[in-house]
Formats: C-alpha cells, sequence, structure tokens
C-alpha cells in the first residue's frame, strides 16, 4: 500500500468536493429553479403526502422515482430549459420504466395479476 499523507488526503477531497459541486449545480438546473435550489424536494414530498406514498415500500419508491422524474420534465419543459445532463427524450424513458417497474412490484407482490 502506497503511503497516504494529509496533502495526498487534502487534495484528493478537495478535489472530489469540486467535482461532486459541479454535478450538483448541474443537475440542480435540471431539477429546480435558481430561486429555490430546494423546490423540487417540496414539491415531491407534497405530491408525496397527497398520494399518501409510502416511501418504505417497493411500490411507494417506485412512485417516488416516477414523482421524481415527472417533476424534472416539468421543470425543464415549463421552464424553457436545455438539460444540462440527461435529455428530456431520456427522462420520458426513464419515467415508463418507473411505470414498468411499479407495475412488476405489484404483479410480485401479487396485488395484480399478469
Amino acid at each position: 500500500m502506497k503511503a497516504w499523507n494529509i496533502e495526498n488526503a487534502e487534495k484528493y477531497q478537495r478535489d472530489e468536493f469540486e467535482k461532486r459541486l459541479k454535478i450538483r449545480i448541474n443537475k440542480s438546473y435540471d431539477y429546480a429553479s435558481t430561486e429555490d435550489i430546494l423546490g423540487n424536494f417540496k414539491r415531491v414530498a407534497a405530491m408525496c403526502k397527497l398520494f399518501n406514498i409510502n416511501v418504505q415500500e417497493p411500490f411507494g419508491y417506485a412512485q417516488l422515482m416516477c414523482l421524481l422524474k415527472l417533476d424534472r420534465i416539468n421543470n425543464l419543459i415549463n421552464n424553457d430549459k436545455k438539460p444540462k445532463n440527461e435529455s428530456v427524450k431520456d427522462s420520458f424513458r426513464d419515467l415508463k420504466n418507473y411505470i414498468d417497474l411499479s407495475e412488476e412490484i405489484l404483479i410480485a407482490e401479487e396485488k395484480l395479476e399478469v
């Protein structure tokens, strides 16, 4: 194992922080507004409460993922933004996959027939 001193650790952690911050800023653009960078969390939490979604259950978690994708799509479309990460088309594909997974969870839990 090579030596790992405080200088190596500090440089590594600063570099990692810069990379994480860049990702956070880019994703924030796609998911929220600059006026309220936590807006997506607030909206999705409100929708989970409205729909009585239990994210501690597989189906509830799948519903949460659907809401996150819908919120992202709406943020981009309604604010006429060009995405900085995945395309809107890819978000629709992800949303459809989460819907399919939601259905499959219900089938696996024997709450929905095939």
